[in-house]
């Protein structure tokens, strides 16, 4: 959860100052934002085709710096985007699932891309997962990680799902 601070600093992200534990409990001192998240605004409203489209172009391009730092974010609901006072979408929420994963035993920074040296991924591994989930046993759509997939494209604007 420590190398979540450090992320530098970018206007589309929660910029987290320091991650530490104290006491039995995990502390995140992060950046004060004037916001509410996406799921709160979406009980009350529903957004423009124009307004939803830009929130998930925000949202695209919070993960494009993401995946530049080598983070998959992992968590991404109407939760973790967070609507600003003035307009301004920003997406929240790496540092807790960076500790939460971290208290699981998973390194939220994921493998080196093919090509590049790194172990082997598990026999019979399910595609798309950087072969660490097998084949055998319950796999359900909650399970996958759509934005792990390394050669799956995160601008989806052009598809019509928008």
């Amino acid at each position: 959860a420590q190398a979540a601070a450090a992320v530098p600093d970018h206007p589309r992200l929660d910029q987290v100052f320091d991650v530490f534990a104290e006491g039995g409990s995990l502390w995140i001192v992060s950046e004060l934002v004037a916001a509410r998240p996406l799921a709160a605004l979406l009980t009350e409203q529903t957004l423009t085709p124009y307004r939803a489209a830009e929130v998930a172009s925000d949202v695209l391009l919070a993960l494009r710096v993401l995946h530049s730092y080598g983070w998959v974010h992992r968590n991404i609901t109407a939760r973790t985007v967070l609507v600003c006072d003035d307009g301004r979408v920003m997406l929240t929420g790496l540092a807790v699932g960076a500790a939460e994963e971290a208290l699981c035993g998973y390194d939220p920074v994921p493998p080196p891309p093919d090509g590049e040296p790194d172990a082997a991924p598990e026999p019979d591994a399910i595609p798309g997962t950087g072969g660490g989930v097998p084949r055998a046993g319950v796999f359900g759509p909650g399970d996958a990680d759509p934005e792990a997939a390394r050669r799956a494209a995160i601008e989806a604007r052009g598809v019509g799902g928008l």
